[in-house]
């Protein structure tokens, strides 16, 4: 059987006091508020927001009551092969970068502890240190 290959998209930015990072979907509500956006783009933003919110479940690990330690804590993470998703958030990525937000991607198989998974993504709560991960700037 063939060993998975999961994507994650994360930033430099944290939630709150945590050293938890922000993956591109929470991102995106930075990039707005900075207000740096012209019209077409937050039109845009507002067309790939609601395509995201239509079409791709919200994890129930996140909409169930959980700590805050393990909620800001998990992360996200695509199972990586072709997908529209995929190619949307390289579209997010994008805007992300020209609006001051650095994103970088990182491809792995050991992502940590799965907790939910469907057929696009799973949320882990990660490993202390990654196991034949690479990480590399998105062109």
């Amino acid at each position: 059987m063939k060993t998975p290959l999961y994507i994650r998209f994360d930033t430099e930015l944290k939630f709150n006091d945590s050293s938890c990072t922000k993956g591109i979907f929470a991102a995106m509500g930075e990039a707005k508020r900075k207000g740096s956006m012209n019209l077409a783009e937050h039109i845009w933003y507002i067309n790939i927001a609601s395509w995201f919110n239509r079409n791709l479940l919200n994890p129930s690990c996140f909409t169930e009551p959980i700590c805050d330690s393990v909620k800001f804590r998990a992360q996200s993470w695509f199972k990586c092969y072709y997908s529209e998703y995929l190619e949307k958030s390289v579209s997010v990525v994008q805007l992300l970068r020209k609006h001051g937000i650095n994103v970088n991607v990182t491809l792995t198989t050991t992502p940590g502890t799965i907790i939910y998974e469907d057929e696009l993504q799973v949320v882990v709560l990660p490993n202390d240190q990654f196991i034949d991960t690479i990480s590399r700037e998105l062109d």
